[in-house]
């Protein structure tokens, strides 16, 4: 005899499936339909984008298709001397395979149409991991809900439109999915006193293993966010800004766990373990082969990754010490970061304090239309 729970909860994903079906194909066509035909330039038999990014693609996009390879090193930029591709190849190498395809079809222009295409794909996937943050924080009607207004989200529509065929709607998607595995581990999480005393080095170590040993799952979501991070890094250099968020997400946890006497350990491994993924991947992956971008890319990670611990270090084994003790003693140990910062190693600060330099407005920046 069949159970009629299962057989609701059956009907329920059936349900689920075909509005988040749905949904895709309502943002795919939001994203290319209106566009298709306004955005292709008949003399030339090109596609025609809005910004420079997307002729950019267009170019490395092409050089796949032609050699195999990725074009690693661009004798257009800086010339004649040249310099490193400045976009990571993940955008790139999705596309390609659609552009090879769209050549043997005979389409004109396969380069520029698979752009646009895999630009609108990119940005209607992104119903998925929004629709799994909704649903696991507030339930499955309120998942749909948020999939529905990511889907017609005339900002997001703006930045995975077919013309602009720029890596931002891949970059969010990967953020989007970061972070909804990021909210799988949370809501996986034991946050029990897994340490009985901070004082006492005896049980440090076991109480440490047994919070690995209790949230595996929890690590393990924590993990794939960090691999997730990854893919945005294979394909924008600016990913520290997600790592910056991470750091913010993970003080603060902190500091309510410790308000309200908490062991906060759990949640800082869980922070831990998708930071230190997201910053050894994307060297191992991408950058270490791309040394001219490191200081803007893996060396913030490394900062980040570097505050998280001192955060750890100073809130999680205090946790039994009086908050309004151990709360001015981390207010002036950022003062004196701060102060080494400024004055031991200007350089570091600047790029922190400037945002990698996305904020620093130079008089070059000033002149370029688009900014």
């Amino acid at each position: 005899m069949v159970d009629a729970s299962s057989t609701s909860a059956s009907k329920s994903a059936v349900r689920t499936a075909v509005w988040l079906g749905l949904f895709l194909l309502l943002a795919f066509g939001l994203r290319t339909y209106f566009g298709a035909e306004t955005g292709f330039d008949a003399a030339t038999d090109r596609n025609l984008f809005t910004g420079n990014d997307p002729y950019y693609h267009w170019r490395t996009v092409t050089n796949v298709v032609e050699t195999g390879q990725s074009l690693v090193y661009d004798t257009a930029f800086n010339y004649p001397e040249g310099n490193q591709n400045p976009n990571p190849p993940l955008w790139t190498w999705t596309t390609a395979p659609v552009a090879v395809l769209l050549d043997n079809m005979g389409v004109a222009d396969p380069v520029g149409t698979a752009l646009n295409l895999m630009v609108g794909v990119w940005g209607a996937l992104i119903v998925l991991p929004v629709y799994m943050i909704g649903r696991d924080l507030w339930g499955r009607q309120a998942g749909l809900w948020a999939a529905f207004f990511i889907a017609f989200s005339a900002p997001h529509i703006q930045r995975s439109v077919w013309g602009y065929a720029d890596h931002d709607a891949i970059s969010m998607f990967f953020i989007a999915l970061a972070f909804a595995f990021l909210v799988k581990a949370l809501k996986a999480l034991r946050s029990d006193r897994f340490v009985a005393d901070w004082r006492k080095t005896a049980t440090i170590l076991p109480g440490k293993m047994a919070a690995v040993k209790a949230n595996r799952n929890s690590l393990v979501y924590a993990a794939l966010a960090g691999v997730a991070i990854t893919a945005c890094a294979a394909t924008w250099k600016g990913y520290p800004y997600v790592m910056a968020i991470l750091a913010v997400a993970a003080g603060l946890a902190m500091v309510v766990d410790h308000l309200r006497k908490r062991d906060g350990l759990a949640n800082l491994l869980v922070y831990l373990t998708t930071t230190a993924v997201a910053t050894l991947l994307p060297y191992l992956l991408v950058y270490q082969h791309a040394s001219n971008y490191l200081p803007h890319t893996v060396v913030p990670s490394l900062y980040v990754l570097f505050g998280m611990l001192v955060m750890g270090f100073l809130l999680v084994p205090t946790r039994d010490l009086p908050s309004l003790l151990v709360f001015p003693a981390v207010g002036l140990a950022a003062v004196v970061a701060l102060v080494v910062l400024l004055l031991v190693f200007p350089a570091v600060g600047a790029d922190l304090f400037s945002g990698l330099g996305y904020f620093a407005q130079s008089k070059l920046y000033s002149t370029i239309a688009e900014a």
